[in-house]
């Protein structure tokens, strides 16, 4: 009986070292979990990150990963300082969003890999009465304090009514 050559093309598995899949797997923490997103960033398929962030790796590989968090914690926390310091440069050529959203992003996922809070701990909810009392006294400090000419906008202001109800209490 002789073997039949067969004209389908078969897709090879691609192989991942040790180190490869606690890169995934520093990476999945840095993204904060979302796996599709690393997959995308990395060139893996999806599933494959999922299964390898179940668990389903050799113990070498989760050494590997939790021996790397912390460096690469480090190393984004230099980019945020590198970052923050760029930032008063950028302002005279109006780049300032993409350097502070850079700065932003480096620092969260700093925060991440070293399993620190990426939100603020105990932020109360304002009800309606509160947050327009605070909105008052901003507004109020914005007119003791206007800034200057150059960057008002007073035809896309719009007047706050007063906390008071218009009886002129200049309490805050």
């Amino acid at each position: 009986m002789t073997a039949r050559k067969t004209k389908t093309k078969t897709k090879l598995k691609r192989r991942y070292s040790d180190e490869e899949r606690a890169e995934a797997l520093a990476a999945v923490d840095a993204n904060g979990g979302n796996v599709q997103a690393t997959a995308d960033q990395l060139g893996i398929p999806g599933p494959t990150v999922d299964y390898w962030k179940r668990g389903n790796v050799h113990p070498q590989v989760l050494e590997i990963h939790n021996e790397n968090r912390l460096p690469l914690a480090d190393r984004l926390e230099d980019l945020a300082h590198l970052l923050a310091d760029s930032l008063p440069d950028k302002i005279p050529d109006a780049n300032l969003q993409h350097a502070a959203t850079s700065m932003a992003i480096a620092i969260d996922k700093m925060r991440l890999l070293r399993e620190q809070p990426t939100s603020i701990p105990g932020k109360a909810e304002l009800n309606d009465d509160e947050l327009f009392a605070r909105l008052r006294r901003l507004a109020d400090r914005i007119k003791a304090n206007p800034p200057a000419p150059a960057d008002r906008r007073a035809e896309t202001r719009t007047e706050l009514p007063a906390a008071d109800g218009g009886k002129g209490s200049a309490t805050p």
